[in-house]
């Protein structure tokens, strides 16, 4: 990154009424202690609860662990287990539980360290405990720290269904250092880049012209240099500032930050595929619906598609009945429900005309889209996005760069992602179920 004045970039996040101090930079664990002790010089704190899962204890604790002991600060260390199963009330509970007997306070600050699924339990959890407390996101992964810690939004999984309990509550900082991304795989570096395509399509402009080159430069294989990330990190966090700053809770023009997302967290669910990958995958199946409804042309499809086909992403099962059914009933429970009067057959999404234009047939982007026309995207996504991924589980996971990630890394990765999908092969209709 270009040598700035300053250990850390620093710049304002405006959510609503709210600004969000965010700051950023690398190998600057110590400086983000040092922003955390001004913090309390503010208001006071006891104690700082470092939230993560396993792999990023593993992997990234021990450093940050070694700069807060450094400055003499008390902590404590809550460890999760990984994965989108585990966004779950069960995990919620346990770690109220490990917080409140570790002598958490209503002036403790929690920090989510890790990255969305982190960021949004340890997000709820601030906001239930004492009825909110300050909490500090420290994002790992290159998706969550342009993405998921923008935003008042914390939530669990529930029933199947994703993010469907929570609150909206405002971190009191974000503080990123994007030498972690080191270890980062490229099933993570994919998942960032899919919703950087999905802002590239909402807004086109710089979003697309930065984005777009630099996809096409490491097609098949996402290695991106530091100043790539940095570039793509703040074209992100730029989208996300245009419309949360008068939308804060995304009910109005922020809601089409969910575009992807209804087809998108279904297949998420189902498949075990990230997050950003899903929403690429529900991408085209919405320019399928939009296509179909006439919304938007052929040639705008083939536009659209081609850039979201840059991504690389494909499922890893073979297309089944059960596969299909089980997508279309998690789309049924879709969090965007109650925004539109309910319409017996019809399923409210996000659709996109062209890059660059969104459809707005109302205040909330929300277009009512036949059952037949939905289930008809699904069987035609889950069709022609198959494609064999072992092999490239084992061969991908490159890390950027590659000879600073750990060589266990790989394998921990393709391990889990196998158990995964295998867990969906024998357990069609439960699997990735909280």
């Amino acid at each position: 990154f270009p040598q700035a004045t300053h250990p850390m970039e620093k710049f304002e996040f405006t959510i609503g009424d709210d600004v969000i101090p965010f700051y950023l930079g690398k190998q600057c664990f110590p400086d983000i202690v040092d922003e955390i002790i001004a913090i309390g010089k503010v208001q006071r704190f006891d104690r700082i609860f470092i939230g993560c899962d396993e792999n990023v204890n593993r992997l990234h604790v021990s450093k940050f662990v070694e700069a807060l002991q450094a400055k003499g600060i008390d902590h404590h260390v809550c460890v999760t287990k990984a994965g989108e199963k585990n966004k779950s009330m069960a995990s919620l509970d346990f770690i109220f539980g490990d917080l409140l007997s570790h002598d958490c306070t209503r002036n403790s600050i929690i920090i989510p360290f890790g990255g969305g699924i982190v960021g949004n339990m340890f997000g709820l959890a601030a906001a239930l405990l004492f009825r909110g407390i300050r909490f500090v996101h420290v994002p790992t992964t290159f998706l969550s720290a342009h993405d998921s810690v923008t935003s008042k939004k914390q939530a669990i999984n529930h029933t199947n269904l994703k993010n469907i309990v929570g609150t909206y509550y405002v971190p009191t900082a974000i503080m990123v250092n994007v030498s972690v991304f080191e270890t980062l795989t490229q099933d993570n570096l994919r998942s960032g880049s899919g919703e950087l395509t999905k802002n590239a399509v909402m807004f086109g402009g710089d979003h697309l012209s930065v984005l777009e080159p630099i996809l096409k430069r490491h097609a098949g294989n996402l290695c991106y240099t530091e100043d790539e990330i940095l570039a793509l990190m703040r074209m992100g966090i730029r989208a996300k500032g245009m419309l949360l700053k008068d939308d804060p809770k995304e009910r109005t023009t922020a809601i089409i930050f969910e575009y992807g997302h209804t087809v998108g967290h279904a297949v998420e669910l189902t498949y075990g595929v990230s997050h950003g990958c899903a929403v690429a995958l529900g991408m085209l199946a919405a320019s399928f619906i939009a296509n179909k409804m006439g919304i938007m042309s052929d040639a705008d499809r083939a536009a659209h598609d081609e850039l979201v086909g840059l991504l690389d992403v494909w499922l890893p099962l073979a297309p089944t009945p059960e596969l299909q059914a089980a997508v279309f009933k998690r789309v049924s429970g879709d969090n965007k429900r109650g925004y539109l009067p309910l319409k017996k057959g019809y399923f409210p999404m996000i659709l996109a005309k062209k890059i660059g234009e969104m459809h707005k047939p109302n205040k909330y982007y929300l277009e009512y889209v036949p059952e037949a026309v939905l289930r008809a995207s699904i069987e035609h996504l889950i069709t022609t996005r198959y494609k064999p991924m072992f092999a490239d589980i084992i061969t991908a996971q490159t890390a950027v760069p590659v000879k600073k990630r750990p060589q266990y890394l790989s394998h921990f990765a393709a391990t889990d992602m196998l158990a995964s999908w295998v867990s969906t092969m024998l357990f069609p209709a439960t699997s990735a179920a909280v």
